[in-house]
C-alpha cells in the first residue's frame, strides 16, 4: 500500500512515540499467538490510544477500520484516490448529523498521510476538540439510525400466517 510507504517515509512528521504503524505480513482468518497480528485487545487499545487513524479504502469509504475507529474516537483518515479500482457507492454515512459536522479527513487525490500528518502535528487542541466532535456525531447518527428502525418497525403491517 503506498499510504503505509508514505507513512514509514515521514515517520518524523510527529514526535517520538506518536506514530504508530503496524502491518500484518499475510492476512488470516483467525487471530494466533504466532503471526505478527495483534491481539482484539491491543489493536482496540491502539485505537483508544489514537488521535488518528487511517483508513485504506475498499469497495467504498464505509469500511471495517472506519467503523472500528469512530468507535473508538479515533478520527478517520480516508485515504481517497483508489477509488476508481475498487468502484464506489458515495460517501453517504460521512455527512451532518443534527447539525453536527462529521469530523472525518478527507485525503484528496493529491494528498498524502505524511503531509497531513506534518500539517496537524502542532495543532493538538484543535484535534482534541475534533475528538469530542466525532463522539457527538457518532452518538447522534447511531440515535437516527435506531430511530429510523424504529420507525419502519412501527409502522410496517405485520404480515399473518393464512
Amino acid at each position: 500500500f503506498a499510504v503505509i510507504d508514505d507513512l514509514h517515509r515521514h515517520r518524523n512528521a510527529l514526535p517520538k512515540g506518536r506514530l504508530y504503524i503496524h502491518v500484518a505480513k499475510k492476512w488470516t482468518k483467525t487471530y494466533d499467538r504466532t503471526s505478527n497480528y495483534l491481539s482484539p485487545n491491543s489493536f482496540r487499545q491502539v485505537l483508544l490510544d489514537s488521535v488518528f487513524t487511517i483508513v485504506p479504502p475498499g469497495h467504498n469509504y464505509e469500511t471495517f477500520r472506519f467503523w472500528e475507529s469512530v468507535e473508538c474516537g479515533s478520527i478517520p483518515v480516508v485515504v481517497s484516490g483508489h477509488q476508481e479500482r475498487c468502484g464506489t457507492f458515495g460517501t453517504p454515512y460521512i455527512r451532518s448529523v443534527d447539525g453536527i459536522e462529521c469530523p472525518v479527513v478527507l485525503l484528496g487525490e493529491n494528498q498524502t498521510a505524511g503531509a497531513f500528518l506534518r500539517s496537524v502535528r502542532n495543532d493538538a487542541e484543535f484535534w482534541e476538540i475534533r475528538q469530542k466532535q466525532l463522539l457527538r456525531w457518532y452518538t447522534a447518527f447511531k440515535n437516527e439510525i435506531y430511530s429510523g428502525v424504529l420507525t419502519k418497525l412501527m409502522t410496517t403491517p405485520v404480515q399473518r400466517p393464512t
